[in-house]
Protein backbone atom coordinates (compact mmCIF):
# COMPACT_ATOMS: atom_id res chain seq x y z
CA UNK A 1 0.00 0.00 0.00
CA UNK A 2 0.99 3.68 -0.84
CA UNK A 3 0.31 6.78 0.54
CA UNK A 4 -0.49 10.21 -1.09
CA UNK A 5 1.40 12.78 0.81
CA UNK A 6 1.22 16.65 1.01
CA UNK A 7 4.39 17.45 2.56
CA UNK A 8 4.42 20.13 5.36
CA UNK A 9 7.06 22.13 4.16
CA UNK A 10 6.62 25.81 1.82
CA UNK A 11 7.29 24.29 -1.48
CA UNK A 12 7.14 25.64 -4.99
CA UNK A 13 3.85 26.31 -6.68
CA UNK A 14 4.68 22.99 -9.21
CA UNK A 15 4.96 20.17 -6.60
CA UNK A 16 1.92 18.44 -5.52
CA UNK A 17 1.64 15.04 -3.63
CA UNK A 18 4.41 12.99 -3.02
CA UNK A 19 3.91 9.27 -3.11
CA UNK A 20 5.48 6.63 0.03
CA UNK A 21 5.47 3.35 1.09
CA UNK A 22 3.62 2.09 3.85
CA UNK A 23 5.29 -0.55 6.26
CA UNK A 24 2.91 -3.38 6.94
CA UNK A 25 3.14 -2.27 11.17
CA UNK A 26 1.53 0.88 10.15
CA UNK A 27 -2.15 1.32 9.57
CA UNK A 28 -1.99 5.00 7.35
CA UNK A 29 -5.54 6.91 7.07
CA UNK A 30 -6.43 10.14 5.17
CA UNK A 31 -5.62 13.21 7.62
CA UNK A 32 -3.09 11.28 9.27
CA UNK A 33 -0.01 13.41 10.20
CA UNK A 34 3.43 11.23 9.21
CA UNK A 35 6.97 11.45 9.70
CA UNK A 36 8.60 10.27 5.68
CA UNK A 37 11.94 11.29 4.62
CA UNK A 38 12.74 14.18 2.23
CA UNK A 39 16.14 14.59 1.04
CA UNK A 40 17.62 12.82 3.77
CA UNK A 41 15.61 14.44 6.65
CA UNK A 42 12.48 13.68 8.43
CA UNK A 43 9.80 15.96 7.24
CA UNK A 44 6.26 15.96 9.02
CA UNK A 45 3.22 15.45 6.38
CA UNK A 46 -0.15 14.84 5.95
CA UNK A 47 -1.81 11.82 4.50
CA UNK A 48 -4.20 13.09 1.14
CA UNK A 49 -4.66 9.55 -0.10
CA UNK A 50 -4.08 5.96 0.66
CA UNK A 51 -3.58 3.54 -2.70
CA UNK A 52 -2.51 0.16 -3.88
CA UNK A 53 -0.33 0.99 -6.83
CA UNK A 54 2.39 3.58 -7.34
CA UNK A 55 4.17 4.21 -10.77
CA UNK A 56 6.88 6.23 -9.42
CA UNK A 57 9.98 4.80 -6.86
CA UNK A 58 8.93 5.37 -3.26
CA UNK A 59 10.64 5.68 0.55
CA UNK A 60 8.88 3.69 3.25
CA UNK A 61 7.11 6.39 5.67
CA UNK A 62 8.29 6.45 9.36
CA UNK A 63 5.78 7.06 11.22
CA UNK A 64 2.75 8.16 11.97
CA UNK A 65 2.47 11.13 14.73
CA UNK A 66 -1.07 11.69 15.05
CA UNK A 67 -3.95 9.85 13.97
CA UNK A 68 -6.78 11.76 11.95
CA UNK A 69 -5.45 15.33 12.36
CA UNK A 70 -6.97 16.28 9.43
CA UNK A 71 -10.31 15.25 7.72
CA UNK A 72 -10.75 14.91 3.76
CA UNK A 73 -12.91 18.55 4.21
CA UNK A 74 -9.95 19.98 5.70
CA UNK A 75 -7.71 18.84 2.86
CA UNK A 76 -10.05 19.37 -0.07
CA UNK A 77 -10.22 23.43 1.66
CA UNK A 78 -6.38 23.62 1.92
CA UNK A 79 -6.62 22.25 -1.36
CA UNK A 80 -8.86 25.39 -2.65
CA UNK A 81 -6.88 27.59 -1.19
CA UNK A 82 -3.63 26.78 -2.88
CA UNK A 83 -5.47 26.99 -5.99
CA UNK A 84 -7.10 30.51 -5.90
CA UNK A 85 -3.64 32.23 -4.85
CA UNK A 86 -1.36 29.77 -7.27
CA UNK A 87 0.58 28.04 -4.62
CA UNK A 88 1.35 24.56 -3.77
CA UNK A 89 -0.90 22.42 -0.91
CA UNK A 90 2.48 22.37 1.05
CA UNK A 91 2.90 26.09 1.25
CA UNK A 92 -0.97 26.13 2.94
CA UNK A 93 -0.58 23.56 5.13
CA UNK A 94 2.98 24.58 6.49
CA UNK A 95 0.93 28.06 7.31
CA UNK A 96 -1.71 26.44 8.60
CA UNK A 97 -0.08 23.37 11.02
CA UNK A 98 2.59 24.25 13.56
CA UNK A 99 5.23 21.39 14.04
CA UNK A 100 3.82 18.59 16.00
CA UNK A 101 6.04 17.81 18.25
CA UNK A 102 3.72 15.79 20.71
CA UNK A 103 4.48 17.83 24.19
CA UNK A 104 1.45 17.12 25.27
CA UNK A 105 -1.67 18.91 25.39
CA UNK A 106 -2.87 21.07 28.49
CA UNK A 107 -6.24 22.71 29.27
CA UNK A 108 -6.47 26.07 28.10
CA UNK A 109 -8.87 28.68 29.08
CA UNK A 110 -8.33 32.33 28.71
CA UNK A 111 -9.97 34.18 32.10
CA UNK A 112 -11.18 37.82 31.83
CA UNK A 113 -12.69 40.86 33.78
CA UNK A 114 -15.86 40.52 31.03
CA UNK A 115 -16.81 43.68 32.21
CA UNK A 116 -17.52 46.95 29.73
CA UNK A 117 -20.68 48.75 28.80
CA UNK A 118 -21.99 49.97 25.90
CA UNK A 119 -24.35 52.67 24.68
CA UNK A 120 -28.42 52.11 24.70
CA UNK A 121 -28.48 53.19 21.12
CA UNK A 122 -26.24 49.61 20.25
CA UNK A 123 -28.07 47.62 22.62
CA UNK A 124 -31.02 48.30 20.57
CA UNK A 125 -29.80 48.51 17.49
CA UNK A 126 -28.40 44.79 18.60
CA UNK A 127 -31.56 43.42 20.17
CA UNK A 128 -33.78 44.54 16.89
CA UNK A 129 -30.63 43.22 14.06
CA UNK A 130 -30.64 39.85 16.37
CA UNK A 131 -34.47 39.64 16.45
CA UNK A 132 -34.64 40.28 12.50
CA UNK A 133 -31.84 37.68 11.58
CA UNK A 134 -30.78 34.15 12.64
CA UNK A 135 -28.23 33.42 9.92
CA UNK A 136 -25.10 34.95 8.36
CA UNK A 137 -25.62 38.28 8.11
CA UNK A 138 -23.16 42.13 8.25
CA UNK A 139 -23.64 44.14 11.23
CA UNK A 140 -22.69 47.85 11.00
CA UNK A 141 -20.74 48.54 14.20
CA UNK A 142 -18.35 50.37 15.98
CA UNK A 143 -15.95 48.50 18.18
CA UNK A 144 -17.91 48.19 21.28
CA UNK A 145 -20.87 47.25 19.51
CA UNK A 146 -18.26 44.37 17.98
CA UNK A 147 -17.17 43.32 21.61
CA UNK A 148 -21.03 43.40 22.36
CA UNK A 149 -22.30 40.98 19.30
CA UNK A 150 -19.54 38.70 20.29
CA UNK A 151 -20.69 38.24 24.03
CA UNK A 152 -24.43 37.75 22.99
CA UNK A 153 -23.58 35.38 19.86
CA UNK A 154 -21.52 33.03 22.36
CA UNK A 155 -24.51 33.24 24.51
CA UNK A 156 -27.06 32.45 21.69
CA UNK A 157 -25.22 29.38 19.74
CA UNK A 158 -23.89 26.33 21.05
CA UNK A 159 -20.56 25.09 19.42
CA UNK A 160 -17.74 25.87 18.61
CA UNK A 161 -17.29 29.93 17.85
CA UNK A 162 -13.97 31.05 15.79
CA UNK A 163 -13.83 34.54 15.97
CA UNK A 164 -11.12 36.83 14.01
CA UNK A 165 -9.38 39.95 14.23
CA UNK A 166 -6.90 41.60 12.10
CA UNK A 167 -4.34 42.02 14.82
CA UNK A 168 -2.61 40.66 17.37
CA UNK A 169 -3.45 43.63 19.77
CA UNK A 170 -6.79 43.70 19.31
CA UNK A 171 -7.16 39.70 19.82
CA UNK A 172 -5.60 40.32 22.96
CA UNK A 173 -7.80 43.29 23.86
CA UNK A 174 -10.66 41.50 23.05
CA UNK A 175 -10.04 38.52 24.94
CA UNK A 176 -9.12 40.28 27.85
CA UNK A 177 -12.34 42.22 27.86
CA UNK A 178 -14.95 40.10 26.57
CA UNK A 179 -17.11 37.13 28.22
CA UNK A 180 -17.28 34.56 26.09
CA UNK A 181 -17.59 31.73 29.09
CA UNK A 182 -15.68 28.52 29.45
CA UNK A 183 -12.78 26.94 27.47
CA UNK A 184 -11.90 30.26 25.75
CA UNK A 185 -8.49 29.91 24.18
CA UNK A 186 -6.14 33.19 21.96
CA UNK A 187 -4.18 32.48 18.80
CA UNK A 188 -1.93 34.88 17.02
CA UNK A 189 1.60 35.74 15.97
CA UNK A 190 3.15 36.30 19.28
CA UNK A 191 1.51 32.87 20.88
CA UNK A 192 4.57 30.27 22.01
CA UNK A 193 5.67 27.17 19.84
CA UNK A 194 4.21 25.01 22.86
CA UNK A 195 0.80 26.95 23.05
CA UNK A 196 -0.09 26.68 19.58
CA UNK A 197 0.10 22.96 18.87
CA UNK A 198 -1.98 22.35 22.00
CA UNK A 199 -4.54 25.13 20.21
CA UNK A 200 -4.13 23.34 17.67
CA UNK A 201 -4.89 19.93 18.86
CA UNK A 202 -7.55 21.09 21.42
CA UNK A 203 -9.78 23.12 18.75
CA UNK A 204 -9.16 20.17 16.22
CA UNK A 205 -11.15 17.57 18.74
CA UNK A 206 -12.97 20.02 20.61
CA UNK A 207 -12.06 20.83 24.00
CA UNK A 208 -11.74 24.39 23.26
CA UNK A 209 -15.31 26.08 22.59
CA UNK A 210 -14.42 29.39 21.78
CA UNK A 211 -11.31 30.62 19.45
CA UNK A 212 -10.05 34.32 19.33
CA UNK A 213 -7.24 34.14 16.71
CA UNK A 214 -6.05 36.31 13.97
CA UNK A 215 -4.58 35.30 10.70
CA UNK A 216 -3.49 31.41 11.63
CA UNK A 217 -6.94 30.94 13.38
CA UNK A 218 -8.52 30.95 10.08
CA UNK A 219 -6.83 28.01 8.80
CA UNK A 220 -7.15 25.12 11.70
CA UNK A 221 -9.21 22.23 11.54
CA UNK A 222 -12.50 22.44 13.44
CA UNK A 223 -14.82 19.93 15.18
CA UNK A 224 -18.16 20.85 15.61
CA UNK A 225 -17.86 24.72 14.36
CA UNK A 226 -20.90 26.24 14.32
CA UNK A 227 -20.23 29.85 13.98
CA UNK A 228 -17.61 31.96 12.96
CA UNK A 229 -17.36 35.77 13.66
CA UNK A 230 -15.24 38.24 11.15
CA UNK A 231 -14.23 41.30 13.45
CA UNK A 232 -13.21 44.43 11.75
CA UNK A 233 -14.36 42.94 8.34
CA UNK A 234 -13.50 45.55 6.06
CA UNK A 235 -9.83 46.21 7.44
CA UNK A 236 -7.21 45.50 5.15
CA UNK A 237 -5.05 43.73 7.23
CA UNK A 238 -6.47 40.81 6.36
CA UNK A 239 -4.69 40.36 3.47
CA UNK A 240 -1.20 38.66 3.39
CA UNK A 241 0.61 40.33 0.80
CA UNK A 242 4.47 40.17 1.94
CA UNK A 243 5.22 36.61 1.66
CA UNK A 244 3.87 33.59 0.26
CA UNK A 245 0.90 32.69 0.77
CA UNK A 246 -0.55 35.59 -0.14
CA UNK A 247 -4.10 34.87 1.34
CA UNK A 248 -7.02 36.96 2.50
CA UNK A 249 -7.56 35.35 5.69
CA UNK A 250 -11.49 36.25 5.71
CA UNK A 251 -11.67 34.06 2.50
CA UNK A 252 -10.19 31.56 4.61
CA UNK A 253 -12.60 32.10 7.66
CA UNK A 254 -15.24 31.70 4.28
CA UNK A 255 -14.21 28.69 3.18
CA UNK A 256 -13.76 26.76 7.25
CA UNK A 257 -17.55 28.58 7.75
CA UNK A 258 -19.13 26.59 4.46
CA UNK A 259 -17.19 23.27 5.10
CA UNK A 260 -18.87 23.21 8.35
CA UNK A 261 -22.00 24.50 7.06
CA UNK A 262 -21.37 27.00 9.73
CA UNK A 263 -22.88 30.38 10.50
CA UNK A 264 -20.67 33.68 9.36
CA UNK A 265 -20.99 36.90 11.31
CA UNK A 266 -19.09 39.95 9.77
CA UNK A 267 -19.03 42.91 11.92
CA UNK A 268 -17.51 46.62 11.48
CA UNK A 269 -17.96 50.13 10.07
CA UNK A 270 -18.23 49.19 6.73
CA UNK A 271 -18.96 45.54 4.67
CA UNK A 272 -16.84 44.38 1.94
CA UNK A 273 -18.06 44.51 -1.05
CA UNK A 274 -18.50 40.66 -2.13
CA UNK A 275 -21.61 40.84 0.55
CA UNK A 276 -23.15 43.49 -0.82
CA UNK A 277 -26.67 41.36 -2.10
CA UNK A 278 -25.88 38.25 -0.63
CA UNK A 279 -26.26 38.14 2.55
CA UNK A 280 -28.79 40.84 4.82
CA UNK A 281 -26.88 44.04 5.76
CA UNK A 282 -27.98 45.83 8.85
CA UNK A 283 -27.07 49.51 9.48
CA UNK A 284 -27.21 51.92 11.92
CA UNK A 285 -28.06 55.51 11.92
CA UNK A 286 -26.59 57.86 8.91
CA UNK A 287 -23.90 60.01 9.35
CA UNK A 288 -23.73 62.49 11.90
CA UNK A 289 -20.67 64.65 11.03
CA UNK A 290 -19.87 68.10 9.29
CA UNK A 291 -18.06 68.26 5.91
CA UNK A 292 -15.85 71.21 4.90
CA UNK A 293 -14.74 71.96 1.27
CA UNK A 294 -11.07 73.11 1.42
CA UNK A 295 -11.88 75.03 -1.99
CA UNK A 296 -14.50 77.26 -0.10
CA UNK A 297 -12.94 81.24 0.02
CA UNK A 298 -14.68 81.48 3.42
CA UNK A 299 -12.41 78.43 4.91
CA UNK A 300 -9.13 79.56 3.32
CA UNK A 301 -6.31 80.53 5.91
CA UNK A 302 -2.69 80.59 5.62
CA UNK A 303 -2.22 77.46 6.27
CA UNK A 304 -3.07 74.61 4.08
CA UNK A 305 -5.52 71.93 5.70
CA UNK A 306 -6.09 73.96 8.68
CA UNK A 307 -9.85 75.94 7.65
CA UNK A 308 -11.57 78.60 9.27
CA UNK A 309 -14.19 76.26 10.63
CA UNK A 310 -11.93 73.91 11.85
CA UNK A 311 -9.88 76.58 13.93
CA UNK A 312 -13.09 77.83 15.38
CA UNK A 313 -13.86 74.39 16.38
CA UNK A 314 -10.60 73.62 17.92
CA UNK A 315 -10.81 76.68 20.11
CA UNK A 316 -13.73 75.68 21.30
CA UNK A 317 -12.62 72.56 22.05
CA UNK A 318 -10.10 73.52 23.99
CA UNK A 319 -11.78 76.02 25.87
CA UNK A 320 -14.29 73.22 27.55
CA UNK A 321 -10.95 71.56 28.35
CA UNK A 322 -11.42 69.11 26.05
CA UNK A 323 -8.35 67.09 23.41
CA UNK A 324 -8.79 67.33 20.30
CA UNK A 325 -7.73 64.26 17.57
CA UNK A 326 -7.03 65.21 14.01
CA UNK A 327 -6.20 62.96 11.48
CA UNK A 328 -3.57 63.29 8.79
CA UNK A 329 -2.11 60.47 7.81
CA UNK A 330 0.99 62.34 6.01
CA UNK A 331 4.44 62.27 7.99
CA UNK A 332 7.31 64.27 7.99
CA UNK A 333 7.73 67.91 6.99
CA UNK A 334 6.80 68.07 3.05
CA UNK A 335 4.94 65.20 0.85
CA UNK A 336 8.03 65.46 -1.92
CA UNK A 337 11.12 67.12 -3.33
CA UNK A 338 10.71 68.89 -6.42
CA UNK A 339 13.16 71.00 -8.84
CA UNK A 340 11.45 74.06 -9.33
CA UNK A 341 13.60 74.30 -12.68
CA UNK A 342 12.97 70.99 -14.37
CA UNK A 343 10.36 69.71 -12.38
CA UNK A 344 12.08 66.75 -11.59
CA UNK A 345 11.09 65.09 -7.65
CA UNK A 346 13.69 62.59 -6.29
CA UNK A 347 12.54 58.93 -5.64
CA UNK A 348 14.29 56.40 -3.41
CA UNK A 349 16.59 54.31 -5.00
CA UNK A 350 15.54 50.62 -3.91
CA UNK A 351 11.51 50.19 -4.68
CA UNK A 352 11.39 53.87 -6.64
CA UNK A 353 8.47 55.63 -4.65
CA UNK A 354 8.45 59.24 -3.83
CA UNK A 355 9.89 59.67 -0.46
CA UNK A 356 8.56 62.17 2.10
CA UNK A 357 10.50 65.05 3.69
CA UNK A 358 11.64 65.26 7.18
CA UNK A 359 13.65 67.57 9.14
CA UNK A 360 17.10 67.09 7.76
CA UNK A 361 17.14 63.85 5.79
CA UNK A 362 13.98 61.98 3.59
CA UNK A 363 12.29 58.75 4.05
CA UNK A 364 10.81 56.02 2.55
CA UNK A 365 7.39 55.04 3.49
CA UNK A 366 7.00 51.90 1.16
CA UNK A 367 10.58 50.41 2.15
CA UNK A 368 11.82 52.28 4.89
CA UNK A 369 15.19 53.49 3.44
CA UNK A 370 16.43 57.13 4.63
CA UNK A 371 18.63 59.27 2.29
CA UNK A 372 20.07 62.74 2.60
CA UNK A 373 18.70 65.24 1.32
CA UNK A 374 20.28 66.75 -1.95
CA UNK A 375 21.91 69.76 -1.97
CA UNK A 376 20.82 69.78 -6.27
CA UNK A 377 18.52 68.35 -8.63
CA UNK A 378 19.78 65.02 -9.68
CA UNK A 379 18.34 65.05 -13.09
CA UNK A 380 19.54 69.25 -13.94
CA UNK A 381 21.96 69.51 -11.36
CA UNK A 382 20.58 72.93 -10.28
CA UNK A 383 20.34 74.37 -7.02
CA UNK A 384 16.60 74.53 -7.12
CA UNK A 385 15.05 71.79 -4.84
CA UNK A 386 12.34 73.13 -2.43
CA UNK A 387 9.65 71.21 -0.84
CA UNK A 388 6.13 71.09 -1.62
CA UNK A 389 3.06 69.33 0.27
CA UNK A 390 2.49 69.85 3.90
CA UNK A 391 3.64 66.93 6.14
CA UNK A 392 2.78 66.45 10.32
CA UNK A 393 5.38 67.99 11.71
CA UNK A 394 4.68 71.52 9.24
CA UNK A 395 1.28 71.06 10.15
CA UNK A 396 2.14 71.05 14.31
CA UNK A 397 4.53 73.87 13.50
CA UNK A 398 1.51 75.92 12.46
CA UNK A 399 -0.94 74.61 14.80
CA UNK A 400 1.41 75.69 18.20
CA UNK A 401 1.64 78.98 16.71
CA UNK A 402 -2.08 79.95 16.31
CA UNK A 403 -2.39 77.99 19.88
CA UNK A 404 0.17 78.88 22.08
CA UNK A 405 -1.22 78.35 25.60
CA UNK A 406 -1.94 74.56 24.29
CA UNK A 407 0.59 71.80 23.65
CA UNK A 408 0.59 70.49 20.18
CA UNK A 409 1.18 66.69 19.63
CA UNK A 410 2.11 63.91 17.15
CA UNK A 411 1.70 60.53 17.15
CA UNK A 412 2.82 58.63 14.34
CA UNK A 413 5.69 55.54 14.39
CA UNK A 414 8.22 57.75 15.59
CA UNK A 415 6.70 60.08 17.74
CA UNK A 416 3.93 59.53 20.42
CA UNK A 417 2.69 62.11 22.79
CA UNK A 418 -0.45 61.18 23.90
CA UNK A 419 -0.71 63.66 26.63
CA UNK A 420 -0.91 67.16 23.96
CA UNK A 421 -3.97 69.20 24.12
CA UNK A 422 -4.10 69.09 20.17
CA UNK A 423 -3.11 65.44 18.67
CA UNK A 424 -2.41 65.01 15.28
CA UNK A 425 -2.21 61.36 14.35
CA UNK A 426 -1.20 59.27 11.27
CA UNK A 427 -2.81 55.46 10.58
CA UNK A 428 -0.91 54.01 13.54
CA UNK A 429 -3.32 55.76 16.06
CA UNK A 430 -6.12 53.91 15.04
CA UNK A 431 -4.04 50.44 14.28
CA UNK A 432 -1.88 50.63 17.94
CA UNK A 433 -3.38 52.99 19.96
CA UNK A 434 -6.70 53.20 20.04
CA UNK A 435 -9.20 50.27 21.81
CA UNK A 436 -13.12 50.53 21.73
CA UNK A 437 -13.43 52.41 25.44
CA UNK A 438 -10.65 54.76 25.50
CA UNK A 439 -11.52 57.29 27.75
CA UNK A 440 -13.50 60.50 27.19
CA UNK A 441 -11.12 62.66 26.38
CA UNK A 442 -11.90 64.52 23.10
CA UNK A 443 -14.25 67.04 22.10
CA UNK A 444 -13.15 67.04 18.40
CA UNK A 445 -12.22 64.55 16.40
CA UNK A 446 -11.44 65.28 12.44
CA UNK A 447 -9.99 64.29 9.73
CA UNK A 448 -8.11 67.04 7.88
CA UNK A 449 -7.88 65.44 4.44
CA UNK A 450 -10.49 63.08 3.47
CA UNK A 451 -9.26 63.16 -0.22
CA UNK A 452 -5.37 61.63 0.74
CA UNK A 453 -6.37 57.93 0.69
CA UNK A 454 -7.83 58.59 -2.86
CA UNK A 455 -6.14 57.99 -6.13
CA UNK A 456 -3.16 56.07 -7.03
CA UNK A 457 -2.82 52.95 -8.64
CA UNK A 458 -5.37 51.25 -6.28
CA UNK A 459 -8.99 50.86 -7.86
CA UNK A 460 -10.05 50.11 -3.79
CA UNK A 461 -9.28 53.81 -2.89
CA UNK A 462 -13.04 55.13 -2.68
CA UNK A 463 -13.70 51.77 -0.79
CA UNK A 464 -10.85 52.35 1.25
CA UNK A 465 -11.34 55.96 2.10
CA UNK A 466 -15.22 55.33 3.13
CA UNK A 467 -14.23 52.91 5.65
CA UNK A 468 -11.82 55.66 6.84
CA UNK A 469 -14.66 58.07 7.28
CA UNK A 470 -16.98 55.64 9.10
CA UNK A 471 -14.19 54.76 11.58
CA UNK A 472 -13.97 58.40 12.49
CA UNK A 473 -17.49 58.84 12.86
CA UNK A 474 -17.68 55.87 15.22
CA UNK A 475 -14.60 57.68 17.17
CA UNK A 476 -16.82 60.59 17.64
CA UNK A 477 -19.85 59.07 18.68
CA UNK A 478 -17.83 57.08 21.13
CA UNK A 479 -15.93 60.40 22.30
CA UNK A 480 -19.77 62.18 22.35
CA UNK A 481 -17.21 64.71 20.62
CA UNK A 482 -17.68 67.26 17.07
CA UNK A 483 -16.91 65.42 14.12
CA UNK A 484 -15.39 67.30 11.15
CA UNK A 485 -14.45 66.64 7.81
CA UNK A 486 -11.83 68.57 5.34
CA UNK A 487 -12.05 67.50 2.03
CA UNK A 488 -10.53 68.87 -1.71
CA UNK A 489 -13.50 66.89 -3.20
CA UNK A 490 -16.10 67.10 -2.01
CA UNK A 491 -18.50 65.78 -4.72
CA UNK A 492 -16.50 62.39 -4.71
CA UNK A 493 -16.36 62.59 -0.76
CA UNK A 494 -19.67 63.49 0.72
CA UNK A 495 -21.83 60.93 -0.85
CA UNK A 496 -19.67 58.39 0.98
CA UNK A 497 -22.01 59.82 4.17
CA UNK A 498 -24.91 57.60 3.01
CA UNK A 499 -22.89 54.10 3.12
CA UNK A 500 -25.48 51.70 2.09
CA UNK A 501 -26.04 53.88 -1.58
CA UNK A 502 -22.11 54.70 -2.10
CA UNK A 503 -21.31 51.21 -1.41
CA UNK A 504 -23.82 49.83 -4.26
CA UNK A 505 -23.09 52.57 -6.67
CA UNK A 506 -19.22 51.23 -5.73
CA UNK A 507 -19.98 47.73 -6.82
CA UNK A 508 -22.00 48.98 -9.86
CA UNK A 509 -18.39 50.96 -11.31
CA UNK A 510 -16.47 47.67 -10.58
CA UNK A 511 -18.89 45.42 -12.38
CA UNK A 512 -18.84 47.99 -15.13
CA UNK A 513 -14.63 47.42 -15.45
CA UNK A 514 -14.81 44.03 -14.48
CA UNK A 515 -13.70 44.52 -11.54
CA UNK A 516 -13.06 42.25 -8.04
CA UNK A 517 -15.57 41.09 -6.58
CA UNK A 518 -16.83 40.77 -10.02
CA UNK A 519 -13.67 39.16 -11.56
CA UNK A 520 -10.21 38.10 -9.46
CA UNK A 521 -6.93 40.08 -10.82
CA UNK A 522 -3.36 38.44 -10.29
CA UNK A 523 -0.09 40.45 -10.36
CA UNK A 524 2.72 38.55 -11.95
CA UNK A 525 6.15 40.25 -11.04
CA UNK A 526 8.95 38.77 -12.63
CA UNK A 527 12.68 39.67 -12.43
CA UNK A 528 13.99 42.50 -15.09
CA UNK A 529 10.47 42.99 -16.82
CA UNK A 530 7.51 45.08 -16.28
CA UNK A 531 4.28 44.02 -13.72
CA UNK A 532 1.64 42.35 -15.63
CA UNK A 533 -1.70 41.30 -14.77
CA UNK A 534 -3.91 38.62 -15.39
CA UNK A 535 -8.03 39.13 -15.49
CA UNK A 536 -9.94 36.10 -14.12
CA UNK A 537 -13.86 35.79 -15.06
CA UNK A 538 -16.22 32.99 -14.89
CA UNK A 539 -15.43 31.82 -18.40
CA UNK A 540 -11.45 31.67 -18.22
CA UNK A 541 -11.24 30.71 -15.02
CA UNK A 542 -9.96 27.18 -15.55
CA UNK A 543 -7.24 28.33 -18.29
CA UNK A 544 -5.81 31.17 -15.79
CA UNK A 545 -5.36 29.11 -12.95
CA UNK A 546 -3.30 26.55 -15.35
CA UNK A 547 -1.67 28.98 -16.89
CA UNK A 548 -0.79 30.44 -13.31
CA UNK A 549 0.15 26.96 -11.79
CA UNK A 550 2.62 26.91 -14.80
CA UNK A 551 4.52 30.46 -14.41
CA UNK A 552 8.31 29.73 -13.32
CA UNK A 553 9.03 29.60 -9.76
CA UNK A 554 10.54 32.98 -9.91
CA UNK A 555 7.69 35.00 -10.77
CA UNK A 556 5.78 36.23 -7.78
CA UNK A 557 2.05 35.98 -8.32
CA UNK A 558 -0.41 38.62 -6.18
CA UNK A 559 -3.76 37.35 -6.10
CA UNK A 560 -6.30 39.82 -5.57
CA UNK A 561 -9.39 38.44 -4.90
CA UNK A 562 -12.12 39.39 -2.87
CA UNK A 563 -13.95 35.35 -2.79
CA UNK A 564 -12.87 31.81 -3.57
CA UNK A 565 -15.12 29.93 -6.03
CA UNK A 566 -14.08 26.77 -5.25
Amino acid sequence: MFAEVYLRKRLPRRFTFFDYEIPDNLEVEVGDLVLVPFKHWPTQAVVKAVKKKTEVKTLPLEKIIIKKLLDAADIQRFECLAKSVAQSVSSIIYTALPEIKNRGTQPTSHSNSGSFSISKEIASFLQTSLQKNDDSAFFQLSAEGEFALAALLRKKNKGQMLIILPRERDAEYFADNVPLGENVAVLHGKTKDIERESITLLWRTGKIETLIGTKQAALLAANNLKLVHVIDCSCEDYRQQNRNPRIDYRNAAELLARQHEAKIIYSGVTPRLSLINKIPLYWQEGFFGKFISLKAEEEKTNTSFLSTSLLKAIEKALQSQKSVLLSFNRKGVAKRLQCRACGYTPVCAQCRNVPDVRENDLICHVCGAEMWLPEKCPSCNKAKLSKRGVGNKELKKSLQLAFPLFKVGLIDKETQDRQADIQIVTEYFFKNIWHPFFKHQYGLVAELALDLSLGGNDFRSSEVTAYKLQRLEKIALQQKAELIVQTWLPDLTEPMRDLPKFLQHELELRRSYNLPPIAKIFKLHLPDSDETQIKMTAENQEIVYQDLQNKPDKCIIEPDLDSYDC
